[in-house]
């Protein structure tokens, strides 16, 4: 069972905001035990980001408790630890030498400089996987440079051909945009943990851990690695005009929004067949692929008048019905009622003692689902996990109030 896969493995993540948390909550997922280290009083920044869970279950602007660290951070075990102290960087050894894992994001040298770096950690334990996560790399003439996802968007490459399709029939020369939501960030996630597992599946095979040094702008520029080989090979550039689907593409329906794709002769056939053989589509000045993309603006209008006419729903299944791709353009609302992710169980309700119930996307996978429980308070578990290092109450105490921990 896949919700297993990383049963036994610990892991410590010392990350803020989301690629790195997000990277730990996907092995959360697998099964991996993961401590999450945050600074005492502060905590991870993510926590002050909006929209905020209240314990009556609504969102708020201000005040609860932040939706996307609830999510980010399910499962995990929370303690409070400053590293950059003496005492704290010792815990922080204690933590790593019963870890197979640590995942950070701290500006490059900053490890090295507190005693934490590869080479040392790598002395003290050969088998520790260690997955470095900064904007640029740990080397290289950016390696300093500071970065938010915007900036890391369109260092990637991808945000100078948005908008595409319709955005750029619409408005070619809008300056360039960038994913919405957190897309680029959880896909630096996805990549480091995707290099996490590698890591630990060769460590099977050899024994020896490795460095995963993860540039977030090289992870971003890998969603393009198709387009980046045709330029140098082929001398070709990706533009927003290669991405416009010149026939069919986003049209509007009667409450909101369909995608067709008419790229292939058996396509455009299907959509005839959906719209009722309409007397006008069968003009011969439409019979080929190319005279069809020479005529859009005579054709587009007449499939909007049709989609235009119907629910979404009703065109997506007509065209379906007759071999055209097509779905509706959905909101999340949409998509957090629709029955086909309901019966597949991709959403889960998860139990929250302060905020009641949770309900968060899962795996993307057929099967079990893992219930993660929910995200640690800060400092939460800090007496169990300090504990299992053999520190005493005593000493945690005095920790506490050195503002180590």
């Amino acid at each position: 069972m896949l919700p297993q896969s990383l049963a036994g493995v610990r892991v410590v993540e010392w990350c803020e905001g989301i690629p790195g948390p997000y990277c730990g909550r996907l092995l959360t997922e697998l099964g991996a035990d993961v401590v999450k280290v945050e600074a005492p009083g502060t905590g991870d920044a993510a926590r002050r980001r909006p929209p905020f869970k209240t314990p009556r279950g609504r969102s708020s602007r201000s005040g609860g408790l932040s939706a996307m660290f609830l999510y980010c951070n399910a499962g995990k075990r929370g303690v409070t630890l400053r590293p950059e102290t003496t005492e704290g960087r010792r815990i922080m050894e204690a933590l790593l030498a019963a870890a197979d894992v640590l995942i950070e994001d701290r500006p490059p040298g900053l490890m090295h400089e507190l005693g934490l770096g590869y080479k040392a950690l790598r002395a003290r334990d050969p088998r520790l996987v260690i997955a470095s996560i900064t904007p640029f790399g740990q080397d290289g003439p950016y390696a300093r440079y500071k970065a938010y996802a915007l900036n890391l968007f369109h260092a990637g490459g991808e945000g100078y051909i948005q908008p595409g399709g319709p955005g750029y029939g619409a408005h070619p020369e809008r300056p360039p945009l960038m994913a919405g939501g957190d897309f680029s960030e959880a896909a630096c996630g996805s990549t480091a943990a995707a290099g996490v597992i590698a890591a630990l599946f060769r460590r099977g095979r050899t024994g020896r851990g490795d460095h995963i040094d993860l540039s977030c702008q090289e992870a971003l520029m890998t969603l393009g690695r198709a387009e980046l080989a045709a330029y140098p090979n082929a001398g070709f550039i990706e533009e927003r005009r290669n991405r416009w689907i010149n026939l069919g593409g986003l049209m509007p329906t009667a409450d909101g929004y369909v995608e067709m794709v008419l790229t292939e002769p058996r396509m455009w056939e299907g959509l005839v067949r959906a719209m009722g053989n309409p007397a006008w589509a069968g003009d011969p000045a439409y019979a080929t692929p190319d005279e069809r993309s020479r005529r859009k603006f005579e054709i587009n209008p007449r499939i909007e008048a049709w989609t235009r006419s119907l629910p979404g729903r009703e065109v997506r299944e007509a065209l379906q019905a007759n071999q055209c791709p097509a779905f509706e353009v959905r909101t999340v609302e949409e998509l957090a009622g629709a029955r086909q992710y309901q019966e597949r169980g991709f959403w889960v309700d998860e139990k929250d003692g302060a905020l009641g119930r949770a309900r968060t996307p899962s795996t993307p996978f057929g099967g079990p689902k893992p219930h993660l429980g929910p995200a640690p308070r800060l400092g939460q578990h800090n007496a169990q996990v300090y504990r299992e290092l053999e520190l005493r109450a005593g000493d945690l105490r005095r920790l506490e109030a050195e503002g180590v921990i």
